[in-house]
């Protein structure tokens, strides 16, 4: 019974700590428009925005630490995750053609923009 009790209690707080972490990363809804996710730019914070796909090995490598840095900095950054398969016209008018992309806005405009997979302290060095 102990056993059973300590398997249930481990699977609770998991799942409880997995959805604070993944509560700090905005998901862009599937079909959001260019109006929609130009509203998500706007905040005194920077924007850290992860264009990805589900099936892109990079984007799968990536993912932790794009949850780390949204965990970290969550105080000066906000994170938004913008999904290819569910947002391909948004993919199209914002121009992003590889996978994974990060850009990083400030006040709306770009300030940094990167395709392919960075190490963490990269992406930490352009949010400075």
């Amino acid at each position: 019974m102990k056993f059973l009790l300590l398997i249930f209690f481990s699977y609770i707080f998991t799942s409880l700590h997995a959805q604070s972490i993944d509560s700090l990363i905005v998901h862009a809804k599937p079909g959001t428009t260019v109006e929609q996710f130009n509203q998500l730019l706007q905040t005194n914070k920077y924007v850290l925005v992860d264009f990805y796909a589900d099936w892109c090995a990079p984007c799968k490598k990536l993912a932790p630490i794009i949850q780390d840095i949204s965990k970290e900095y969550s105080s000066t950054v906000l994170v938004i995750k913008v999904n290819q398969d569910e947002n391909k016209p948004l993919f199209d008018l914002l121009q992003v053609w590889e996978l994974p992309t990060l850009r990083i806005y400030r006040n709306g405009k770009i300030l940094w923009s990167g395709e392919g997979f960075f190490p963490k302290e990269v992406i930490e060095e352009q949010l400075k």
